[in-house]
Protein backbone atom coordinates (compact mmCIF):
# COMPACT_ATOMS: atom_id res chain seq x y z
CA UNK A 1 0.00 0.00 0.00
CA UNK A 2 2.62 2.18 0.75
CA UNK A 3 4.93 1.81 -2.69
CA UNK A 4 1.65 2.13 -4.60
CA UNK A 5 1.10 5.38 -2.47
CA UNK A 6 4.77 6.84 -2.88
CA UNK A 7 4.17 5.77 -6.85
CA UNK A 8 0.79 7.42 -7.26
CA UNK A 9 2.56 10.82 -5.93
CA UNK A 10 5.84 10.38 -8.02
CA UNK A 11 3.26 9.68 -10.89
CA UNK A 12 1.53 13.15 -9.95
CA UNK A 13 4.81 14.87 -9.29
CA UNK A 14 6.09 14.16 -12.87
CA UNK A 15 2.62 15.05 -14.70
CA UNK A 16 2.99 18.31 -13.11
CA UNK A 17 6.71 19.30 -14.11
CA UNK A 18 5.68 17.79 -17.86
CA UNK A 19 2.59 20.46 -17.60
CA UNK A 20 4.71 23.26 -16.62
CA UNK A 21 7.32 22.46 -19.21
CA UNK A 22 4.62 22.55 -21.90
CA UNK A 23 3.48 26.25 -20.98
CA UNK A 24 7.26 27.90 -20.79
CA UNK A 25 10.71 27.63 -21.13
CA UNK A 26 12.16 28.51 -16.99
CA UNK A 27 15.45 30.09 -16.99
CA UNK A 28 17.56 31.83 -14.24
CA UNK A 29 18.09 34.78 -15.99
CA UNK A 30 17.12 37.29 -19.40
CA UNK A 31 18.97 39.55 -21.22
CA UNK A 32 20.65 40.90 -17.78
CA UNK A 33 22.75 43.27 -20.02
CA UNK A 34 19.97 45.29 -21.46
CA UNK A 35 18.97 46.49 -17.71
CA UNK A 36 14.49 46.45 -17.71
CA UNK A 37 12.44 46.66 -20.25
CA UNK A 38 10.84 50.14 -21.30
CA UNK A 39 6.99 50.29 -20.63
CA UNK A 40 6.74 50.17 -23.85
CA UNK A 41 7.70 46.81 -24.29
CA UNK A 42 5.08 44.62 -24.49
CA UNK A 43 5.84 40.65 -24.43
CA UNK A 44 2.86 38.97 -22.76
CA UNK A 45 1.18 37.43 -25.78
CA UNK A 46 3.15 36.13 -29.13
CA UNK A 47 1.13 38.78 -30.79
CA UNK A 48 2.00 41.75 -28.66
CA UNK A 49 5.26 40.80 -28.60
CA UNK A 50 5.90 41.29 -32.67
CA UNK A 51 3.38 44.05 -32.60
CA UNK A 52 5.42 45.84 -30.13
CA UNK A 53 8.70 44.99 -32.25
CA UNK A 54 7.78 46.27 -34.96
CA UNK A 55 6.39 49.48 -33.45
CA UNK A 56 9.62 50.01 -31.68
CA UNK A 57 11.40 49.31 -34.90
CA UNK A 58 9.81 51.74 -37.04
CA UNK A 59 10.15 54.22 -34.51
CA UNK A 60 13.86 53.60 -34.44
CA UNK A 61 13.95 52.33 -30.78
CA UNK A 62 16.19 49.48 -30.98
CA UNK A 63 17.61 49.47 -27.62
CA UNK A 64 14.02 49.31 -26.22
CA UNK A 65 13.13 46.15 -29.52
CA UNK A 66 16.33 44.00 -28.43
CA UNK A 67 14.08 43.16 -25.45
CA UNK A 68 12.16 40.99 -27.33
CA UNK A 69 14.96 38.85 -28.67
CA UNK A 70 16.13 36.31 -26.42
CA UNK A 71 19.94 36.71 -26.29
CA UNK A 72 21.00 34.41 -23.92
CA UNK A 73 23.52 33.13 -26.20
CA UNK A 74 25.73 36.39 -25.60
CA UNK A 75 27.63 38.03 -22.34
CA UNK A 76 26.31 40.77 -20.67
CA UNK A 77 28.34 43.31 -22.02
CA UNK A 78 27.37 42.37 -25.55
CA UNK A 79 23.78 42.21 -25.23
CA UNK A 80 23.38 46.20 -25.22
CA UNK A 81 25.32 46.48 -28.59
CA UNK A 82 24.63 43.21 -30.37
CA UNK A 83 21.19 43.34 -29.32
CA UNK A 84 20.46 47.06 -31.06
CA UNK A 85 21.92 45.56 -34.29
CA UNK A 86 20.17 42.77 -34.14
CA UNK A 87 17.04 44.12 -33.34
CA UNK A 88 17.83 46.55 -36.12
CA UNK A 89 18.61 44.00 -38.79
CA UNK A 90 15.61 41.33 -37.96
CA UNK A 91 13.33 44.55 -38.30
CA UNK A 92 14.49 45.01 -42.30
CA UNK A 93 14.08 41.01 -42.63
CA UNK A 94 10.24 40.73 -41.37
CA UNK A 95 9.97 44.03 -43.27
CA UNK A 96 11.23 42.94 -47.15
CA UNK A 97 10.51 38.69 -46.59
CA UNK A 98 7.66 37.12 -46.31
CA UNK A 99 4.34 38.60 -45.45
CA UNK A 100 4.10 38.83 -41.44
CA UNK A 101 0.18 39.24 -40.69
CA UNK A 102 0.12 40.43 -36.76
CA UNK A 103 -3.73 39.35 -36.67
CA UNK A 104 -2.75 35.53 -37.30
CA UNK A 105 -0.35 34.80 -34.28
CA UNK A 106 -2.12 34.15 -31.31
CA UNK A 107 -3.28 36.59 -28.88
CA UNK A 108 -3.45 34.55 -25.87
CA UNK A 109 -0.64 34.68 -23.31
CA UNK A 110 -0.30 30.48 -23.38
CA UNK A 111 -0.82 30.76 -26.91
CA UNK A 112 -3.52 27.54 -27.05
CA UNK A 113 -4.75 26.54 -30.91
CA UNK A 114 -8.29 27.58 -30.85
CA UNK A 115 -9.85 26.44 -34.29
CA UNK A 116 -13.80 26.46 -33.79
CA UNK A 117 -14.23 23.81 -36.96
CA UNK A 118 -12.29 21.28 -34.92
CA UNK A 119 -10.59 19.97 -37.33
CA UNK A 120 -6.77 20.78 -35.95
CA UNK A 121 -6.33 18.02 -33.43
CA UNK A 122 -4.15 19.81 -31.41
CA UNK A 123 -6.74 22.07 -30.65
CA UNK A 124 -6.95 23.56 -26.82
CA UNK A 125 -3.76 22.49 -26.12
CA UNK A 126 -0.97 25.34 -25.02
CA UNK A 127 2.37 25.99 -26.64
CA UNK A 128 5.56 27.25 -25.33
CA UNK A 129 6.72 27.97 -28.94
CA UNK A 130 5.35 29.16 -31.71
CA UNK A 131 6.29 30.35 -35.75
CA UNK A 132 6.55 33.60 -36.98
CA UNK A 133 8.16 33.60 -40.27
CA UNK A 134 10.27 30.93 -42.43
CA UNK A 135 12.25 32.09 -45.35
CA UNK A 136 14.95 30.84 -47.60
CA UNK A 137 18.78 31.68 -47.72
CA UNK A 138 21.62 30.05 -49.45
CA UNK A 139 18.98 26.84 -50.42
CA UNK A 140 18.21 26.71 -46.52
CA UNK A 141 14.78 27.25 -44.79
CA UNK A 142 15.10 29.23 -41.39
CA UNK A 143 12.76 29.89 -39.16
CA UNK A 144 11.61 33.25 -36.76
CA UNK A 145 10.34 31.65 -33.97
CA UNK A 146 8.80 33.13 -30.73
CA UNK A 147 9.11 31.15 -26.99
CA UNK A 148 7.71 31.50 -24.02
CA UNK A 149 10.35 32.43 -21.32
CA UNK A 150 9.75 32.85 -17.51
CA UNK A 151 12.28 33.56 -14.78
CA UNK A 152 11.42 32.27 -11.10
CA UNK A 153 8.36 33.67 -10.02
CA UNK A 154 8.12 36.16 -12.81
CA UNK A 155 4.82 36.45 -14.94
CA UNK A 156 6.50 34.87 -18.54
CA UNK A 157 7.37 36.83 -21.29
CA UNK A 158 7.98 35.72 -25.53
CA UNK A 159 10.93 36.17 -27.05
CA UNK A 160 12.34 35.36 -30.50
CA UNK A 161 14.01 32.30 -29.54
CA UNK A 162 18.34 32.00 -29.29
CA UNK A 163 18.24 29.90 -32.33
CA UNK A 164 16.28 32.24 -34.42
CA UNK A 165 18.19 34.73 -33.41
CA UNK A 166 21.53 33.03 -34.35
CA UNK A 167 19.92 33.07 -38.40
CA UNK A 168 19.37 37.03 -38.27
CA UNK A 169 22.93 37.79 -39.77
CA UNK A 170 22.46 35.02 -42.11
CA UNK A 171 19.02 36.17 -43.14
CA UNK A 172 20.61 39.92 -43.59
CA UNK A 173 22.50 39.08 -46.39
CA UNK A 174 19.41 37.36 -48.09
CA UNK A 175 17.05 40.64 -47.51
CA UNK A 176 19.08 43.70 -46.31
CA UNK A 177 19.45 46.81 -48.14
CA UNK A 178 21.08 46.09 -51.45
CA UNK A 179 24.67 47.72 -52.64
CA UNK A 180 22.56 50.36 -54.26
CA UNK A 181 20.35 51.11 -51.44
CA UNK A 182 23.88 52.46 -49.71
CA UNK A 183 23.98 55.28 -51.56
CA UNK A 184 20.49 56.55 -50.96
CA UNK A 185 19.86 59.09 -49.20
CA UNK A 186 18.44 58.00 -45.40
CA UNK A 187 16.10 60.79 -45.96
CA UNK A 188 14.51 58.64 -48.39
CA UNK A 189 14.99 55.58 -46.64
CA UNK A 190 12.22 56.22 -43.92
CA UNK A 191 8.74 53.26 -44.56
CA UNK A 192 6.01 54.98 -46.12
CA UNK A 193 3.30 52.42 -46.28
CA UNK A 194 4.44 48.84 -47.45
CA UNK A 195 7.01 50.85 -49.50
CA UNK A 196 10.00 53.16 -48.76
CA UNK A 197 10.17 56.59 -49.82
CA UNK A 198 12.82 56.03 -52.40
CA UNK A 199 10.95 52.78 -54.41
CA UNK A 200 7.16 55.03 -54.84
CA UNK A 201 10.02 57.36 -56.74
CA UNK A 202 11.96 54.35 -58.41
CA UNK A 203 9.03 52.32 -59.20
CA UNK A 204 7.08 55.08 -61.49
CA UNK A 205 10.41 56.21 -63.23
CA UNK A 206 11.14 52.26 -63.69
CA UNK A 207 7.69 51.83 -65.38
CA UNK A 208 8.07 55.57 -67.62
CA UNK A 209 11.79 54.72 -68.57
CA UNK A 210 10.56 50.94 -69.66
CA UNK A 211 7.74 52.74 -71.82
CA UNK A 212 10.14 54.91 -73.86
CA UNK A 213 12.45 52.12 -74.26
CA UNK A 214 9.55 49.85 -75.85
CA UNK A 215 7.81 52.45 -77.68
CA UNK A 216 11.42 53.64 -78.96
CA UNK A 217 11.98 49.70 -80.49
CA UNK A 218 8.32 49.71 -82.17
CA UNK A 219 8.74 53.16 -83.49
Amino acid sequence: MLALTFSNLCAAQTQGEESEDSRWFTVDALNTGLGDPPEEVNRVTPREAIRSFLELTDQEEYAAAAHILNLSKFSEAEQREQGRELARQLAEILQRGEWLSISDLPGREDAVIEDPSGQNPLVGETRRNIEVSSMKANGETYDIRLGRYRVGEEEPVWLIMPISVSYIPVLYEQYGPSMLESYIPERFQASFGILRIWEWIAIPLFLVFIGVAGWGFTA
